[in-house]
């Protein structure tokens, strides 16, 4: 398959290899139109030829600073469908062990990924510029879901209108600058419309 596709968003990321968190259901929501993608910073340039990006690297990795516990999402035959999986591995002196392996729900795998000192998840954005049922997905080091939320519950959560919101991000629908990770006080904090919405990775709670 081409490795194109049709006005896709493109962000970078910290803790992570590529980019990628949002956790729930394994279907896709209805999409909205995706907002004049513009000159924006961080965000690559479009195809003079055609209305192109360039789609995210067929397996990308994210680890935590000491290396113990990574994070891959794998495409599925190379980009034949926008379906990806998740792996997470373990090291330790006995080797590596996987902990769990599944499909992930977003569309050409996620934006922005971190994985937690303690073996979590955390899944933000889908790498399509939709506004995404995974806005925020947290998930512990067994694979299960501890929390989801979409685009809507982001707006509610900030208390600032959609519009505003979309206007002010570079980084896919809402995000206004990659995620910050606190290691000590087990958080990641992302800015998003002149606010800081901070995520717990250990319950998944909201706060900004």
């Amino acid at each position: 398959m081409n490795s194109k596709m049709g006005w896709i968003g493109l962000g970078s990321s910290l803790l992570v290899l590529g980019t990628v968190l949002s956790c729930g259901a394994t279907g896709y929501g209805p999409r909205e139109p995706a907002p004049a993608i513009g000159d924006q910073p961080d965000q690559p340039a479009l195809s003079t030829e055609m209305d192109t990006l360039d789609l995210p690297q067929p397996t990308r990795t994210t680890a935590t600073s000491d290396g113990r516990y990574s994070f891959t999402v794998q495409a599925e035959r190379g980009w034949e469908s926008d379906r990806v999986s998740g792996r997470l591995t373990r090291d330790s002196a006995v080797g590596t062990q996987r902990l769990w392996q599944h499909d992930l729900p977003h569309s050409y795998g996620p934006r922005f990924i971190v994985v937690g000192a303690q073996g979590q998840v955390l899944l933000l954005d889908e790498f399509i510029n939709v506004a995404s049922p995974y806005a925020v997905m947290l998930m512990d080091r067994q694979g299960d879901v501890i929390a989801q939320y979409s685009f809507d519950d982001i707006e509610a959560q900030l208390g600032i209108h959609r519009a505003d919101i979309v206007e002010q991000a570079e980084y896919g629908w809402w995000m206004s600058a990659p995620p910050q990770v606190d290691e000590a006080a087990g958080t990641v904090t992302v800015a998003a419309a002149g606010k800081m919405l901070t995520i717990d990775l250990t319950s998944g709670q909201l706060d900004s």
